[in-house]
């Protein structure tokens, strides 16, 4: 009877586990699937912006940065915040003509 009780014990622990990572592992495919394509949004949107003039929406971006933060894995993470600082400052403002160190930025980007 005992043998039984530790049996169904270990299993539900195990089983538990199991949900658990898998539950880990679709919230990460999730927020890498918003990353990627959150980063072509903003790509596109600062084309127009330097383009056009028209304005950022950063609030979807930092949104999926932030989900990648909460459940990423360290490597990930790193990943995610070397995108961001790519997207930084300097990258807005007024339309200008292009100027040769804009162009390293934005070769960055692509």
């Amino acid at each position: 009877m005992a043998a039984t009780l530790i049996g169904v014990l270990a299993g539900s622990l195990l089983t538990s586990r199991a949900d658990r990572m898998h539950w880990s592992r679709d919230k990460q495919i999730e927020a890498c699937a918003a990353i990627v394509a959150e980063s072509t949004r903003i790509q596109l949107a600062l084309r127009r912006a330097w383009r056009h003039g028209d304005a950022v929406d950063w609030v979807p971006w930092n949104v999926a940065l932030g989900t990648i933060w909460l459940v990423g894995s360290p490597a990930v993470v790193t990943a995610a915040a070397t995108m961001d600082q790519v997207f930084g400052p300097g990258l807005l403002g007024p339309p200008r003509p292009v100027h040769p160190a804009d162009r390293h930025q934005r070769s960055n980007l692509e």
